[in-house]
């Protein structure tokens, strides 16, 4: 049956390249209106091609200048793909939940948002992480492992326990300005702190125990005073992280801060163990 009536002309698609870089120059009504798409059909073309859009609030965001860089654009969602060995391919998603947490929350790293960011099925990434859950439960364990490496890494270029224990918080501040706010966004989630309770309890209490027994060694502290003292120092120092990670404070201010209480805490209690009065 013919139609009548007024029509719109529908002008030619972009380029996929010129589709991405639209879509982050102006709100997707107004490319949409200008091809003669709606809003709806303008998301779905681009969901088709593999290009990101921006999330809900990100215009108000960026008209106030808070507002991180577009992500990239990822590879052709056709194009042909070198078939990754099974560890590669598991990087790969943690790679794509990251970005995607990092740019837009931990909502937007559904299954079926990090396969279309991939470039793979939905089905594959369910056969490396079944739930949502499981994926953000291992990235957080991921992140927690680069930290724990770099700290370590620091922790064996001190001669004393108390270079030692700058060189760790001194890493620790770091990895968190340079990925902190993806740790706390993932820590902040129920699934990720229940996944990772009881491992994250063991290794802390090995390491605390570890830190304590050689200020206690070093200092001449009661094992028993020197582990609650390590128990309140870190806490210190993750609260300053916390802080950092928000950007209530810079790297300069959390590391001034964490160094002088943790130095300036482990020698009065060195003092009072000794029995002198802190000076």
């Amino acid at each position: 049956m013919r139609r009548t009536g007024k029509t719109t002309a529908t002008a030619e698609p972009p380029s996929r390249e010129a589709l991405y870089a639209r879509v982050w120059e102006e709100p997707l009504a107004d490319v949409a209106a200008d091809l003669g798409l709606s809003r709806t059909g303008l998301a779905k073309l681009c969901a088709r091609l593999g290009v990101p859009c921006p999330p809900r609030g990100y215009w108000a965001r960026r008209r106030r200048g808070d507002v991180e860089p577009p992500p990239g654009l990822p590879a052709t969602p056709d194009a042909p793909r070198r078939r990754l060995d099974p560890e590669d391919r598991r990087a790969q998603i943690l790679d794509v939940a990251a970005n995607l947490i990092g740019h837009e929350g931990v909502h937007a790293a559904s299954l079926k948002r990090i396969a279309g960011e991939a470039g793979v099925s939905e089905a594959l990434v369910q056969s490396y992480f079944p739930r949502q859950a499981d994926v953000l439960v291992e990235l957080a364990r991921r992140e927690l492992e680069t930290l724990r490496l770099a700290q370590a890494a620091e922790i064996e270029g001190g001669s004393t326990a108390a270079e030692r224990l700058a060189r760790s918080t001194t890493a620790y501040l770091r990895h968190v300005e340079r990925r902190g706010a993806l740790l706390q966004l993932l820590l902040g989630n129920p699934a990720v702190r229940e996944g990772l309770r009881s491992e994250r309890d063991a290794s802390r209490a090995v390491r605390g125990r570890a830190v304590a027994e050689r200020f206690s060694r070093d200092s001449g502290v009661d094992p028993d005073i020197a582990l609650c003292a390590t128990t309140i120092l870190t806490a210190v120092c993750l609260r300053a992280g916390r802080l950092l990670a928000r950007g209530r404070i810079d790297l300069a201010q959390a590391e001034a801060l964490s160094q002088a209480m943790v130095r300036q805490g482990n020698r009065r209690i060195a003092r009072l163990s000794r029995g002198r009065s802190p000076a």
